[in-house]
C-alpha cells in the first residue's frame, strides 16, 4: 500500500517540477523559485476563498429570508473549508522544499555513496530531477532523483529490455537528498538467469 502511494507522490512532484536534479546552486535556486510559484498559486486560491467567505457572511446578515440566509451560510462554510484544503498543499510544498534544500546543502560536504540495484521505474519530468525507483540487492526499495542527462539512458534501456529482463544499475548518489550524481554501470540481465534456483543455492548449472 505504501509503495503505490509513494509512487503517486513522486509522480505529482515530478509534474510540479519539484524534484532535484543536482545539489549545485543553480538547481537549488530553481527549486526555490518553483516552490514560491506553487505557494503563490495555492495561497492565492486559499485567500480568494477566504474573501468569498467574508463577503458571504456580510450578505447573510442582510438576507431577505431565512432560506436565503441558510444558503449563504452553507456557502460561507464551504468557502472556509476550501480555503483550508488549498492551504494544505502550500504548506506541504514549503516544508518539502525546505527539507530537501537543507539536505542538499549538507550533502555538499559529504561523499556520495555507491549502490547497486534494479531500476524498477523512472518518471520523466519537464524540468528538474527525474524520480527513479530502485530495488537494492537486499530487497529494499527506495526512490532517488537525478537529471535527465543521467537517468534518460536508464529509462531508454528499460524500454528496450522488454519482459523477462531487468536493468541493473550502479548509482553514485548523495545519501541525505537522494540525488544521483552519476551512473557508474548499467547492464540488462535475463530474469531466468539472474533468479535461477541453481545459482541461488550455489550449484553449478547443468551442462547442455
Amino acid at each position: 500500500m505504501l509503495t503505490p502511494l509513494t509512487g503517486i507522490l513522486w509522480r505529482v512532484l515530478a509534474r510540479m517540477r519539484l524534484c532535484l536534479a543536482g545539489i549545485d546552486d543553480a538547481e537549488v535556486g530553481r527549486l526555490l523559485v518553483r516552490r514560491l510559484r506553487w505557494m503563490v498559486v495555492f495561497g492565492g486560491l486559499a485567500g480568494g476563498c477566504v474573501v468569498l467567505a467574508a463577503t458571504t457572511a456580510t450578505e447573510t446578515v442582510a438576507a431577505p429570508s431565512l432560506a436565503m440566509a441558510a444558503m449563504r451560510t452553507d456557502l460561507q462554510l464551504g468557502a472556509y473549508i476550501a480555503a483550508g484544503v488549498l492551504a494544505l498543499p502550500a504548506v506541504a510544498v514549503w516544508r518539502y522544499a525546505q527539507a530537501i534544500v537543507r539536505r542538499a546543502l549538507r550533502d555538499r560536504s559529504a561523499m556520495p555513496q555507491v549502490c547497486k540495484g534494479t531500476a524498477l521505474r523512472v518518471v520523466p519530468a519537464a524540468e528538474g530531477g527525474w524520480p527513479m525507483l530502485l530495488r537494492r540487492e537486499d530487497g529494499r526499495r527506495f526512490w532517488v532523483t537525478g537529471s535527465a542527462k543521467v537517468l534518460a539512458p536508464v529509462r531508454s534501456r528499460m524500454g528496450r529490455a522488454g519482459p523477462g529482463f531487468r536493468v541493473t544499475v550502479t548509482v553514485q548518489f548523495y545519501r541525505r537528498s537522494r540525488v544521483v550524481k552519476e551512473i557508474r554501470g548499467m547492464a540488462v540481465e535475463a530474469l531466468s538467469v539472474a533468479w535461477s534456483p541453481a545459482l541461488e543455492t550455489g550449484a553449478e548449472p547443468a551442462a547442455p
